[in-house]
């Protein structure tokens, strides 16, 4: 049911509100279950943000409603990347001002994306992975944690100590005159 009676058809005002929400949602919801914007949706229903917040607070059936419909434009969202990252796009070709043909080309980032998105185990986004440290040396880590610092620290002074020691060990000892 888009409204509830009790909410807003108390006054002989309200019954009117009532007539109009009848007329004004659909279009609203159409609207947003396919743009997700509210803005969009009131524009294409001739109704202020204002309205649309009154009622959102007033029914908690047309908040579900909203929702859904909010649901409904990112799933379709998410389903013409998908298609895109498929199927790739057709664009002209055009050979001396004559559109000749079409070239389907495909958005390698797009791609790569959704992968992310859909299998987040095998392709991680980068800086996500976790970081081996070279106890050798030679490896340069840009973003580390915590326990990396202080293994990295710990790796450092052993290293500065072993340098002192060849040093130390290396130098002959100087005459005293």
């Amino acid at each position: 049911m888009w409204l509830r009676v009790q909410n807003l058809c108390v006054t002989h005002r309200g019954r009117t509100r009532c007539r109009y929400a009848l007329q004004w949602r659909p279009r609203f919801l159409d609207a947003l279950a396919l743009s997700r914007s509210q803005i969009i949706a009131c524009r294409a229903a001739k109704v202020s943000a204002t309205t649309v917040n009154l009622h959102l607070k007033s029914d908690p059936d047309f908040e579900a409603q909203y929702h859904a419909a909010e649901e409904h434009a990112v799933a379709l969202l998410h389903d013409a990347c998908f298609a895109s990252a498929l199927e790739g796009d057709c664009e002209p070709v055009y050979w001396q001002g004559i559109k000749v043909g079409h070239v389907r080309k495909f958005d390698s980032r797009l791609r790569i994306e959704m992968l992310r998105a859909h299998l987040p185990t095998k392709f991680k986004a980068p800086g996500t992975a976790n970081l081996k440290i070279n106890a050798s040396g030679g490896a340069s880590v840009l973003v580390i944690g915590e326990a990396e610092r202080d293994e990295l620290v710990a790796l450092r002074q052993q290293a500065l100590a072993q340098i002192v020691e060849r040093k130390r060990l290396a130098l002959p000892a100087v005459p005293q005159m």
